[in-house]
C-alpha cells in the first residue's frame, strides 16, 4: 500500500497559508512553532509510516510503507518546503529563552539538511548493505511490528503484502539511476546480492520478515502471514536479486566514493551539513580527521607496546581480533560479555549523569544475513508504555575473530551511556515538543 496526499489533506496538514505582515509576540511565535512541529510530525508519519511505527508515535499507521516513487518524493519535498517556509517566517528573537527555540532549531536543521541532500538523488542508487538498506529496514520493522489484536494483525498483513510493490519501486528507481549515471559501488552491490540470497534461502518460518507471525499466538494469523512471506515476499526478493545480478551490477560504479556520481562533491558537502548541522567544508573535516587519527594512533601505540610489545598497529590489531586471550569461544560468550558491560555501565550511570533511565534493554543477535555482512551493533528504542524493552542488536556470528574491546565499545555506544540513555533522557524532557524528543539530530544523537 502506498502513501497518497490529496490536495485537501496536503493543505490541511501543512497549513500552507500563513501571515507574515507583522512580528508576533513571544506567545504567538511559540504557538506558531508548536503548530509547525505538530504538522511536521503528522506529515512525516504520513510519508514515512515506518518511522511512526519505530518511534511509537501517536497516529502511526502500522499498515503502510513509504512511497519512494517519484510522485511520493515530490509530495514529501513539497511538504518539507512548505514547513521550512513557515519556520523562516517566524521571528526567532521572540523565542529566546523558551523551549520553542530548541524546537525551532531542531526542526529547521532537519528540514535544511534534508533539502540540501536532494542533490544526492539517493533514491536512485539505494543499494545499501548496512542499516539504511531497505532489506535491513523492513526486517527491522518486522521485528517491532505491533501484533496481538485483530486490528493489528490486519495491519501487519497489509504491510507485508505491500512489500512486493515497495521492491518493484526500488527496481524502477535503480533503473532510472542507471540511466542518469547514479549508481552504488560494485562492492556494495555484491554484498547486497549475498544478503538477498541468504534471505531467499531461509525458510519462511525462520525468515526475519516473519517475526510478526512468530510473536503472535493466533494459528490462523501465523499461517496466513507465512504464506505472504513464502508466496509474495520471497518471489519479490528473487526479482530484485535477478535485477541486481543480471543488469545492475554491470553498470554499478567501481569507485566507492560518492564523487563518482553526478554532483558527487556537492552531495558530500550536503551530507556533511546534514550530519554536522554546521556549514563547514569537507576539506576542514578531513583535516580534523587526520589530526584525530594521528592522536588516537599515538595513544594506541602506547597501549599496544605495553600489551603486545609492538608499536605496529597492524600486527597488534590482528592479534586483538584473533588471539583467544582477547576474543571469544562462542556466540553465547559474546552476548554474555556485552550483557556484563551493559550492566556495569547502567550501574555507573547515576554517578556520572544527573538524568538516567531505568528502561530495560534486551540484547538480541543480528539476523544471519545482517551478521555476515559485518553489522557491528544497532539500537532500537522501546515502546513508550514499557510493554516492549529497547533492543540492542549485536553481531555475535564470528566469536573467534571478535575483539572484547570492540564489544565493550559498541555496547557502551548503543546502550549506556550512549543511544539508550540519550533517547530515554530526551523522552523525559516533557518541556520539549514531541518532535525534539523524537527526531534524530546527530548533534545530540552521535
Amino acid at each position: 500500500m502506498r502513501v497518497h496526499f490529496s490536495v485537501t489533506r496536503f493543505a490541511a496538514v501543512l497549513g500552507v497559508a500563513f501571515a507574515t505582515s507583522c512580528r508576533p509576540g513571544a506567545a504567538d511565535a511559540a504557538k506558531a512553532v508548536n503548530r509547525i512541529a505538530d504538522d511536521y510530525i503528522a506529515a512525516r508519519i504520513a510519508a514515512f509510516p515506518e518511522w511512526g511505527t519505530s518511534s511509537d508515535l501517536p497516529g502511526a499507521d502500522h499498515s503502510k510503507l513509504s512511497d519512494r516513487s517519484p510522485t511520493g518524493l515530490v509530495l514529501w519535498e513539497a511538504a518539507e518546503d512548505a514547513l521550512l517556509t513557515r519556520l523562516n517566517a517566524i521571528d526567532t528573537l521572540a523565542l529566546e529563552g523558551r523551549p520553542e527555540a530548541v524546537t525551532y532549531g531542531v526542526a529547521r536543521s532537519a528540514l535544511v539538511g534534508s533539502a540540501a541532500t536532494r542533490v544526492c538523488r539517493a533514491e536512485l542508487w539505494a543499494v545499501n548493505s548496512y542499516v539504511n538498506g531497505w532489506q535491513a529496514e523492513l526486517t527491522d520493522l518486522a521485528r517491532i511490528q505491533p501484533i496481538g489484536t485483530n486490528e493489528l494483525r490486519r495491519a501487519a498483513l497489509t504491510r507485508a503484502r505491500a512489500i512486493p510493490g515497495f521492491i518493484a519501486t526500488e527496481i524502477a528507481n535503480l533503473r532510472e539511476g542507471v540511466r542518469l549515471r547514479y549508481t552504488s559501488p560494485k562492492v556494495i552491490v555484491r554484498n547486497v546480492i549475498t544478503q538477498i540470497d541468504q534471505l531467499i534461502a531461509t525458510p519462511a518460518a525462520a525468515s526475519p520478515f516473519s517475526s510478526p507471525a512468530e510473536r503472535d499466538s493466533l494459528p490462523e494469523f501465523r499461517k496466513e502471514f507465512l504464506a505472504v512471506v513464502a508466496d509474495q515476499i520471497v518471489p519479490a526478493l528473487r526479482r530484485y536479486r535477478s535485477y541486481l545480478a543480471d543488469e545492475y551490477l554491470a553498470s554499478a560504479r567501481e569507485a566507492p566514493g560518492v564523487s563518482a556520481n553526478p554532483n558527487g562533491a556537492a552531495c558530500y558537502a550536503a551530507t556533511l551539513l546534514e550530519f554536522s548541522t554546521l556549514p563547514i567544508s569537507p576539506d576542514s573535516v578531513h583535516a580534523i580527521g587526520l589530526r584525530e587519527m594521528a592522536r588516537i594512533e599515538g595513544e594506541m601505540r602506547e597501549i599496544t607496546t605495553r600489551l603486545f610489545g609492538t608499536a605496529d598497529l597492524t600486527v597488534a590489531l590482528k592479534r586483538a581480533t584473533s588471539d583467544p586471550a582477547f576474543t571469544f569461544r562462542s556466540s553465547e560468550a559474546v552476548i554474555a560479555y556485552a550483557q556484563a558491560a551493559m550492566d556495569r555501565a547502567n550501574a555507573a550511570s547515576p554517578r556520572a549523569f544527573g538524568l538516567t533511565t531505568d528502561a530495560k534493554v534486551r540484547i538480541v543477535p543480528y539476523p544471519e544475513f545482517r551478521a555476515k555482512a559485518g553489522a557491528p551493533g544497532q539500537y532500537e528504542q522501546p515502546l513508550r508504555d514499557g510493554s516492549r524493552p529497547a533492543i540492542y542488536l549485536i553481531n555475535a556470528s564470528d566469536p573467534a575473530h571478535t575483539s572484547r574491546s570492540s564489544i565493550e565499545a559498541t555496547t557502551f555506544h548503543e546502550t549506556w551511556p550512549g543511544h539508550h540513555l540519550q533517547i530515554m533522557v530526551a523522552r523525559k524532557g516533557k518541556e520539549n515538543h514531541l518532535l525534539v524528543r523524537t527526531l534524530f539530530n546527530s548533534g545530540f544523537g552521535e
